[in-house]
């Protein structure tokens, strides 16, 4: 039923628009209440629909969807040691959080320093994961080598997102003065 009422409410967010304002507060208490569950899938969709339907306000809400990312890539544990069906489940919400995260790349401006390191941390662990102090290459074609290939996707997306959201004439720093200007 929650999945249901989700999508419901996904969909409702892309037709109204502005008038999603006054409950934009709710919106996120639910989708920081229910991220850790089943329902990820549709809390994805929903707060992409947000984000494309009010911009402006949504980006209140990023710092709490930066921290809920990064707990989640950072708290993976896909290891060769742990059950498959539990290895199974950590990869499909991986995969959700990636294609997540590149959807919502154009309102992560602001946070991209946080999550680009914690992405590549992750694809490190993907790719060599470490087992009582050795290094274990995964099986190529399993689900861990996909996931990484997406991971180092995701952040070549945020690294183009920089680069064309970046103005080149704010690059040029101008002084007044016969002194080099400096760069901060």
């Amino acid at each position: 039923l929650r999945e249901a009422l989700l999508q419901q409410v996904a969909s409702l967010s892309s037709i109204v628009h502005e008038n999603l304002r006054p409950y934009l507060p709710a919106i996120f208490d639910v989708v920081e209440e229910f991220w850790f569950s089943r329902h990820l899938s549709a809390l994805c969709s929903l707060v992409e629909r947000v984000a494309a339907a009010v911009p402006d306000d949504f980006r209140k809400y990023v710092p709490l969807l930066v921290r809920q990312i990064l707990a989640s890539v950072e708290g993976v544990n896909v290891s060769e040691g742990s059950s498959s069906n539990n290895a199974s489940s950590e990869i499909e919400r991986l995969e959700l959080i990636l294609k997540h995260v590149q959807g919502i790349k154009h309102v992560l401006g602001e946070y991209i320093h946080l999550i680009i390191p914690a992405l590549i941390q992750l694809t490190e662990s993907l790719i060599a994961p470490v087992t009582d102090g050795v290094r274990i290459s995964p099986k190529s074609g399993s689900g861990i080598c996909h996931v990484a290939v997406e991971t180092v996707e995701t952040v070549t997306i945020l690294l183009q997102t920089i680069e064309l959201n970046s103005n080149p004439l704010d690059n040029n720093i101008k002084s007044n003065t016969a002194l080099p200007a400096r760069v901060v």
